[in-house]
């Protein structure tokens, strides 16, 4: 993100300054923020840790301090108008994205910056007669479908896309290639020991973290 707006660089999001930052199809951000090494998340400073090769997790909810990631009951919840998934569903407000201060907002599931439009200054955001367009190739929605060039966004029929291993929504579902990303039947799985929730709670393979029934392996053991 340069100057408060979003960045990518050869098909990758990419915010600078300890922001978001995508190296070689993996998340990173720096300074306590969000790092993804060897395909595995990590968070500094009582935020996201995984400690060898495990995420932590106390009491069988996930949950990070200071209104930051929690899950509860097998649902995502931040507090404080900060993220929150009920019943399966992404909420920042009233089950709807909000963020303050003209952030990003969704009124009547609809996206909304300016005038229930996405702007954003200098050639960047921007929504014309209700379609997406970014200038240079970047963002770029017609017919109501996201397009972006050179391997990057693709929304075809209502469905996320993007080439080579990145962003791919097929049926309604997330999905990436070569261990990234993807979501099968609304759960989250990535593949080689890496993301994946099973019946709306996490699990990860291969000695990594897991969550069964809202019971961390550790405390399935434990009640054995």
């Amino acid at each position: 993100m340069i100057n408060g707006q979003w960045s990518m660089v050869n098909g990758q999001w990419s915010m600078v300054n300890g922001q978001w930052s995508m190296v070689n199809g993996q998340w990173s951000m720096v300074n306590g923020q969000w790092s993804m090494v060897n395909g595995q998340w990590s968070m500094v400073n009582g935020q996201w840790s995984m400690v060898n090769g495990q995420w932590s997790m106390v009491n069988g909810q996930w949950s990070m301090v200071n209104g930051q990631w929690s899950m509860v009951n097998g649902q995502w919840s931040m507090v404080n108008g900060q993220w929150s998934m009920v019943n399966g569903q992404w909420s920042m407000v009233n089950g709807q994205w909000s963020m303050v201060n003209g952030q990003w907002s969704m009124v009547n599931g609809q996206w909304s910056m300016v005038n229930g439009q996405w702007s954003m200054v200098n050639g960047q955001w921007s929504m014309v007669n209700g379609q997406w367009s970014m200038v240079n190739g970047q963002w770029s929605m017609v017919n109501g479908q996201w397009s972006m060039v050179n391997g990057q966004w693709s929304m075809v029929n209502g469905q996320w896309s993007m080439v080579n291993g990145q962003w791919s929504m097929v049926n309604g579902q997330w999905s990436m290639v070569n261990g990234q990303w993807s979501m099968v039947n609304g759960q989250w799985s990535m593949v080689n020991g890496q993301w994946s929730m099973v019946n709306g709670q996490w699990s990860m393979v291969n000695g990594q973290w897991s969550m069964v029934n809202g019971f961390t392996a550790a405390q399935v053991r434990l009640l054995i």
